[in-house]
């Protein structure tokens, strides 16, 4: 796992300033450094990286990997798994490797085949690849197929810089950005802001199954693979899928164990981990897996004794760390620096104290995640269930109007919110609704106007999405595997482990397995009756007695409610005071005051607020002035 920087000018840049604006990179690579700096056309390049050393721990591993003829170089971050089949293809062409590195994999892979080598990688990277094989030179910065590792570039006006991480672009010297006002309606709705937009509005990340191309001042985006529903479905019985689920997570998993170093997974006690940790466990014969659980101080989210019989029936060697409310604390503001824009999942906090935790022993870790998303495990989908029905069967005229009436006549009540969302036009404000945070009605109570639909990238989802002819019952678990799973799940879970250089690794979202989970009838799946993750339960049942999983869903989450009125209390209400929000953000006084008083006894109120308490938070972090309008960061 490593740390990726590079700028692209027609101006060669100074090194010594680009290698400072790499080592704000250090914590994802830090164990070496390298970097290629190419002046010999119009465009200079500086393409840095920093290393992580899981595969071929030698020098000979050091990137960026560069061709004999200095025509081609890349750097990588992440790892191909397949990466053994694909050199032994490269070598019977007669290229010759000079390192063990999976990564130089894809150097050769692309010199032969360009683009289409692509299609052939299994894994989680993100890759900065530089061709000046033609008159006119190219970069190349692509993305797995979903978004696990995390990269962004920025157009300068003299050409492009790009980043595993915001902050190596923030200390680029004279670099320059403006606030982007649709990423703020984006993150007030989702608690995060999704692909390809970012906090800054020349600033953008690449979106997950694309490449993005800059060659002759133009940039473009292209897309290898998306999340669909594919035409041919699976026609086999639960049975049969099952079997074929549980050899695919095998695979995924035996694949997933290649590493030169320590290797532990994460264990909570629920399904998703305890299946990847039960056949690890299993892959691994003889060796014992490390597992890694944190449990918390609070009953209602302590799942630690359920992970500790679980790892005591598959024979790992297990460490368990209690946390309290202080724990998760302390490291509150951190959360603004790990993520580099405004973040609002509480989860993160838990998430960097487990990497944490397993750092000490490992630099490997196996995640469950992906499982929730793929299999319909979250309850959003139950709680959405009856109004998508409404929206299949009920003529919008009459839905709409019998939800204007409800809304009227009963306000904030549980009852006029029903009206509220069955009058919605769309399923993306459905979701967004079910999400639990700022919905149009309170987005526009707040800032003034709705989320737009001609710049939203939910709204693009969910269209995308419906033309698909997904029922409507189901568009919520595929919005939350094309906008949630990568810019909230992954981008917690990589910037909480590579704090702590930790690589963390998800089978699950191995593409093949997204691609056959994709395949499967929707009640393989999920069932009103019995809820979600069908199929998965079925897998489990062979590895792990269902007494050891079998119960409620459980969060992972920090006390913010709690926070809010004890230890963050007068923080809060500093930050949040009317006159300080509407110097920063112009939001509206009147929605925020009644986030405090009346909205607090019929909606979760202390969640918006702490929305915008992370907004503000991380405004104030990167010292920004108390100007809406003119927001800007300039590198130092």
């Amino acid at each position: 796992m490593c740390g990726i920087f590079g700028n692209l000018s027609t101006v060669a840049s100074p090194v010594e300033s680009m290698k400072k604006c790499l080592d704000t990179l250090t914590h994802r690579g830090p164990d070496q450094c390298g970097y290629y700096a190419d002046n010999e056309t119009e465009w200079k390049l500086f393409l840095g990286h920093r290393r992580l050393s899981i595969v071929d721990l030698s020098d000979a591993g050091r990137q960026p990997f560069i061709t004999p003829d200095r025509k081609v170089a890349v750097a990588v971050n992440g790892e191909i798994y397949n990466h053994r089949e694909l050199r032994e293809e490269l070598k019977s062409k007669g290229t010759v490797f000079r390192s063990e590195s999976d990564s130089e994999v894809l150097l050769w892979g692309f010199y032969h085949e360009g683009e289409k080598f692509f299609l052939k990688l299994r894994g989680m990277y993100a890759a900065a690849i530089w061709d000046r094989r033609k008159q006119e030179p190219r970069l190349l910065l692509l993305r797995d197929r979903m978004g696990i590792k995390p990269l962004h570039y920025q157009l300068t006006r003299s050409g492009i810089a790009f980043a595993s991480e915001l902050k190596a672009l923030y200390a680029i010297p004279g670099a320059e950005s403006k606030i982007n006002t649709i990423a703020i309606d984006h993150y007030l709705t989702l608690r995060y802001i999704p692909s390809p937009l970012t906090i800054f509005e020349n600033i953008y990340k690449v979106s997950p199954g694309t490449y993005t191309v800059f060659e002759k001042s133009v940039c473009r985006n292209e897309t290898y693979w998306q999340i669909s529903v594919p035409e041919k479905k699976y026609k086999g019985s639960l049975n049969d899928a099952a079997e074929e689920l549980d050899f695919m997570l095998n695979q995924s998993v035996k694949e997933q164990l290649m590493g030169n170093v320590p290797l532990g997974a994460f264990l909570s006690g629920g399904i998703d981990s305890s299946l990847i940790c039960a056949i690890a466990q299993k892959q691994m014969g003889a060796n014992t897996l490390q597992t890694f659980t944190i449990g918390f101080d609070r009953k209602q989210n302590d799942e630690s004794s359920f992970a500790e019989k679980t790892a005591a029936f598959l024979g790992t060697e297990h460490t368990s760390r209690i946390m309290s409310s202080k724990d998760l604390f302390s490291i509150l503001p951190e959360l603004s620096s790990l993520h580099d824009e405004p973040f609002a999942d509480d989860s993160a906090l838990p998430s960097y104290l487990l990497s944490s935790l397993a750092a000490e022993k490992v630099t490997v870790a196996l995640s469950g995640d992906g499982g929730d998303e793929l299999f319909f495990g979250y309850t959003n989908i139950s709680n959405n269930w009856n109004i998508a029905g409404l929206y299949e069967k009920c003529p919008a005229l009459l839905r709409k109007t019998s939800g204007n009436i409800l809304q009227n006549i009963f306000g904030e009540s549980l009852i006029g919110r029903i009206g509220r969302t069955i009058s919605f036009d769309s399923m993306a404000q459905i979701y967004a609704r079910s999400s639990g945070f700022f919905c149009n009605h309170l987005l526009e109570n707040l800032c003034g106007h709705q989320l737009n639909k001609n710049t939203s990238v939910l709204h693009k989802t969910c269209s995308f999405f419906e033309k698909q002819h997904i029922p409507a019952r189901y568009i919520t678990p595929f919005m939350d595997m094309a906008l949630y799973l990568p810019d909230d799940v992954c981008c917690k879970v990589d910037r909480a482990s590579m704090a702590h250089s930790l690589e963390v690794r998800p089978p699950m979202l191995d593409h093949r397995i997204v691609e056959f989970a994709n395949s499967l009838p929707f009640n393989y799946k999920y069932d009103p009756k019995s809820g979600g993750k069908i199929i998965l339960k079925k897998v489990l049942e062979k590895y792990i007695p269902r007494n050891l999983w079998d119960r409620p869903k459980m969060g992972f989450s920090a006390p913010v409610n709690s926070w809010m009125d004890n230890e963050l209390q007068k923080q809060c209400d500093m930050i949040l005071s009317p006159q300080n929000i509407r110097k920063s953000w112009n939001f509206n006084s009147e929605t925020l005051s009644a986030l405090h008083t009346q909205l607090s006894k019929t909606y979760n109120s202390k969640f918006l607020l702490w929305l915008i308490f992370c907004l503000e938070n991380w405004r104030m972090n990167m010292k920004l002035p108390h100007k809406k309008s003119n927001y800007k960061i300039i590198g130092q």
